[in-house]
């Protein structure tokens, strides 16, 4: 069965802790490919872990980036390699 976000990519801010944590760990269970930020590496890093274990995809992005062709760049570059893909989801946490 295809989950919701299968082959999609969600970026989600705040990402190591509360609201943001829970969002990403749950679009990652929908099939997501979830790239986090956090200003706290140590819980952002924590939550990649928790998602790949649970057999999903997660992309560490160290800061934000100002423009969308930065931001897909970045994504292009580090982790789909040619994939076809869409960000489909924006998420502050």
């Amino acid at each position: 069965m295809e989950k919701l976000l299968q082959n999609q990519v969600a970026f989600v801010t705040g990402a190591g802790s509360g609201i943001g944590k829970a969002a990403a760990i749950r679009l990652a269970e929908q099939g997501g490919k979830i790239a986090l930020v956090d200003l706290h590496k140590e819980n952002v890093e924590e939550v990649k872990k928790q998602i790949e274990a649970a057999g999903g995809e997660a992309l560490l992005l160290r800061r934000m980036y100002r423009s969308w062709r930065k931001l897909s760049s970045v994504i292009n570059k580090r982790w789909t390699a040619g994939e076809d893909w869409m960000l489909s989801l924006l998420m502050q946490g």
